[in-house]
């Protein structure tokens, strides 16, 4: 898996002035640097949610309706994916109350193709009201490997607003061979 560096700091700190305004860090947001132009910006990013990562975050509930194992075995003993078997327009669900995407940009995930790979998966966002929104983002996961993808929440219409969780589908009416899932998280 691709590790990624973040810098968090451990308490509330002045970290600088930018145009005669001060902005301050706490111990839970992220810093990144944004090339604008000519300057460089410090941007206060909201702290990733993690919705799994060898397990389901608390809040977050199952309620897939495709053949799913929540913590499978796979040959790397320090990996738990979620294995997916799904029927045709079958889907892993993962459901949580009503939360603001306000502040995130993306939803990130590792995918991995089994053996053959090239299966069609749709990634889908489910609203406020539990139904899920009219636009979806495609993957097609690679044979034998693990494959980092990042699904611009403004693609899936689910960018600054009330969502209740996301669909991994099988985006086609045939049964789709298995694949995994794993590190499944909000930025």
């Amino acid at each position: 898996m691709k590790a990624v560096l973040r810098i968090v700091l451990a308490s509330t700190a002045m970290l600088g002035v930018c145009f005669g305004s001060a902005f301050a860090q706490t111990a839970t947001d992220e810093l990144r640097v944004e090339t604008r132009g000519n300057w460089n910006a410090v941007v206060v990013a909201s702290p990733p949610i993690s919705i799994y990562d060898d397990a389901l975050a608390p809040g977050w509930n199952n309620w897939s309706w495709a053949e799913v194992e929540i913590g499978a075995t796979i040959s790397d003993p320090e990996e738990r994916p979620i294995s997916v078997r799904a029927q045709g327009w079958q889907a892993l669900y993962l459901q949580h109350a009503a939360f603001s995407t306000t502040g995130y940009s993306e939803l990130t995930f590792f995918i991995h193709g089994g053996a053959a790979g090239g299966q069609t998966i749709s990634v889908i966002a489910v609203d406020a009201r539990g139904e899920p929104i009219d636009r979806f983002f495609r993957v097609v996961p690679e044979a034998n490997a693990w494959t980092e993808v990042h699904v611009p929440l403004s693609e899936i219409g689910a960018s600054d607003t009330s969502i209740t969780g996301f669909f991994i589908q099988n985006g086609t009416p045939e049964p789709t061979r298995r694949f995994l899932v794993n590190e499944i998280a909000l930025r």
